[in-house]
């Protein structure tokens, strides 16, 4: 799933598993669910500190993206509410494109970027 050489950084799992858990524990407080919030952080132990990231939260914003496309699916157009925008992200790929487009996506929106204070899709969009 990631380019080999040329410095590539690949997250190990434990970096993946701690992004993940943030990240949960950050849309259960988004939600309002404080007290599952605290409990889920007393049962993975965890014990460093957390900055929030803006409501509604990286998880959210992810699932949403992902639900949207999925939904856009050619054989779930039908029966699932799509953006337009996703309609139009699955007619422009072929089908042998689209697993690789997706993934390039997913990564270049959870994959932090220090330069621009947010992630690479946002270093993609901005303007210099």
């Amino acid at each position: 799933m990631y380019a080999k050489g040329k410095g590539a950084v690949v997250p190990s799992d434990s970096q993946a598993r701690e992004k993940l858990a943030l990240y949960v524990y950050e849309y259960l407080l988004h939600v309002g669910a404080q007290k599952s919030a605290q409990t889920f952080l007393s049962e993975i132990r965890w014990e460093k500190n957390i900055t929030l990231g803006e409501p509604p939260g990286f998880l959210h914003s992810w699932w949403c993206v992902f639900w949207d496309l999925y939904c856009a699916a050619p054989d779930r157009r039908e029966t699932c509410e799509h953006s337009s925008e996703a309609k139009a992200f699955h007619d422009y790929v072929s089908d042998s494109l689209f697993h690789q487009s997706l993934v390039l996506l997913l990564w270049l929106l959870m994959d932090p970027t220090p330069d621009t204070g947010g992630h690479r899709a946002a270093a993609l969009t901005s303007s210099p």
